[in-house]
Formats: structure tokens, C-alpha cells, sequence
């Protein structure tokens, strides 16, 4: 701003969520989707803050409330994200050093 490459100017309260009139259907149907990682026992964020199911409840048509749902479901049979993963530990000075050898090489 003080290069002068931006200029601000106060703007009406309304023109934010008019600009962004698809941010609450999308709110909405991270709720759909939370639900059916937390009826699977999968681990899940915690994400109360958003009020997330009244934007499912109002925001979304029947269609959209069931496909949040059921594409979890379906991605998590398919992909087998559900099923143990075995961790893998980083040594960052042995990713370095095999960056390295890989330049010389």
C-alpha cells in the first residue's frame, strides 16, 4: 500500500457475500461429509465453530444432502482409507543427502 500498488477503499458489508454466494452450500456439505467419516469411526477435524449443519439443512437440496454422504462413504471403501497405514518416519539429513547424490549423478 504505501508503494502505492494497492488502493483501499471502505466497501458495503453486503458485497462480500454476494461475491461468494457458494461458501455456504460448500459449509453445508462438509457437514454431510463429517457425518459419514464420524459414523465409520474415521478420524475427523472438529470444526464447530462453522455452525456447518444448519448451512446442510438450509443450503442444500435433497440430492446434495445425500451425495455429501455417500461420496465419502463410497471413496472410503474404494480407496481403503479406512484400513491401518503404516507410518513411515522422515530423516530430513537422509532426504538431503539423497537430493544431493541425485544432483551429482
Amino acid at each position: 500500500m504505501e508503494a502505492g500498488y494497492l488502493t483501499l477503499t471502505p466497501a458495503e458489508s453486503w458485497k462480500l457475500p454476494a461475491s461468494q454466494h457458494w461458501v455456504p452450500a460448500l459449509r453445508g456439505s462438509i457437514w454431510g461429509r463429517l457425518l459419514a467419516l464420524r459414523l465409520t469411526g474415521t478420524p475427523r477435524p472438529s470444526l464447530t465453530e462453522f455452525r456447518l449443519f444448519s448451512h446442510w439443512f438450509r443450503e442444500l437440496g435433497f440430492r446434495d444432502k445425500v451425495r455429501s454422504f455417500v461420496g465419502v462413504l463410497k471413496r472410503l471403501r474404494t480407496r481403503k482409507l479406512k484400513a491401518r497405514q503404516e507410518l513411515v518416519s522422515f530423516d530430513r539429513q537422509e532426504f538431503i543427502a539423497n537430493q544431493q547424490d541425485g544432483e551429482s549423478a
